[in-house]
This record gives C-alpha cells, sequence and structure tokens, in this order.
C-alpha cells in the first residue's frame, strides 16, 4: 500500500503530462478478438490507437455532449479489473465476456455503433513485455483513468488460476491502484458514467 501511495502520489505531481503514450483499442476490434491481447500482440496487428500527449488525447475525445460528437464521435471507456492469475490477466475469458456485454449495453444506450467507442484495458493499453516503460505508463494511470467519458469496473465472480481464492468486487476493491483509478476518474468527471459490471448486467455506481 505504501509503495503504491509513493507511485500515486508522483503520478499525480505529473498530472499535466503522460509520461507513456495514451492507448486505446476500438470496441469492435475488441469483441473480435475473441480474449484480451497483450499490448504487444495488440500492436503487431495494428489495433492500437496512440495518443503522444494529454492534448492530443483530449482533442481526439472530444466531450460527450459536443454537438458535432452526440452520437457518432469517440466515445471512450475506461476498464477496470484485477487480474485472476499471475501470468494471464483474464484466462478463463470470464472478465473478457464480462467486458463485451458493457460495451454492448454502452453503445445501445449511448446510440453509438461499436466503431466509434474506443477502450483502455491495461493488459492491451500498458506494455507487458519491458517493465521499463510498464513502470512509466502505471505510473500515467490517474491521467488515464480521468480523461475517459465512462468507468467501467469488471468484477464477475472467477477463481484466481494460481491461488484458487475468489475474486470479485470485494477482492477489487482491496486493491490500492483499483480504489486509485475509480477516485481519479471521479475527481475531474463525477460518478455519472461510473458502473459495475458484475457478469449480471451494468449497474450505475
Amino acid at each position: 500500500e505504501e509503495i503504491i501511495e509513493d507511485q500515486l502520489n508522483q503520478a499525480l505531481r505529473l498530472v499535466r503530462e503522460v509520461q507513456y503514450p495514451f492507448v486505446l483499442m476500438r470496441a469492435d476490434d475488441l469483441i473480435a478478438n475473441g480474449r484480451l491481447l497483450s499490448h504487444e500482440e495488440a500492436r503487431k496487428f495494428s489495433m492500437l490507437h496512440i495518443f503522444d500527449t494529454v492534448r492530443a488525447a483530449t482533442e481526439f475525445l472530444r466531450p460527450e455532449d459536443d454537438d458535432d460528437n452526440e452520437t457518432h464521435g469517440a466515445f471512450a471507456v475506461f476498464f477496470s479489473h484485477q487480474w485472476t492469475a499471475y501470468q494471464a490477466p483474464d484466462p478463463t475469458k470470464r472478465q473478457f465476456s464480462t467486458i463485451c456485454e458493457a460495451l454492448k449495453f454502452l453503445g445501445k444506450s449511448t446510440q453509438r455503433e461499436m466503431s466509434t467507442i474506443y477502450c483502455w484495458v491495461d493488459y492491451f493499453s500498458i506494455p507487458q513485455a519491458n517493465e521499463h516503460i510498464q513502470r512509466l505508463a502505471i505510473n500515467s494511470l490517474p491521467i488515464y483513468a480521468s480523461l475517459l467519458h465512462a468507468f467501467v469496473i469488471v468484477t464477475p465472480e472467477v477463481q484466481h488460476l494460481d491461488t484458487k481464492s475468489m475474486c470479485n468486487r470485494h477482492t477489487y476493491q482491496q486493491r490500492g491502484w483499483c480504489r486509485a483509478e475509480q477516485l481519479c476518474h471521479c475527481v475531474r468527471r463525477g460518478t455519472g458514467n461510473m458502473y459495475l459490471a458484475g457478469g449480471s448486467g451494468l449497474c450505475r455506481l
């Protein structure tokens, strides 16, 4: 917890700019993949949309109430979850299915096509192979979480592959970074577009 707090404080001091580019994937690509791809896999298949600065990301993610962006512009969702194995985020694909369900719900409720919704998920939005640049991206998490239009907590009941303990909403809330992501989104965006996806639909927090 102390290490996470130090990292969060350090990141907040740099809140005006990201240390690592802001990386998104289009919702239709995410769904078509059939599973969560790693950053490196998704980059290989040219599925990542990369923004080097906060300004570039902000210009792309215009306010959702912008007249020109009401139904056809970019709409972005931050998915927050806990890994259910040490070496892979979602070996059962239960979280992937929950993310897909959430995207379809948001698409319907906002009257947007999947091709106009963009997603942030740690596994493909943060480098996995190089721990040094991974750290830069982790330091930028508060900015990532605060920029997007919607925030979805993904917590279906899943047994952790290695520890055999159950992962759910309660274990998610015990994780410092998960709470920090929620706080950073809430401070800038409020709670109006914060949701809980527990595997049986999507509900507002």
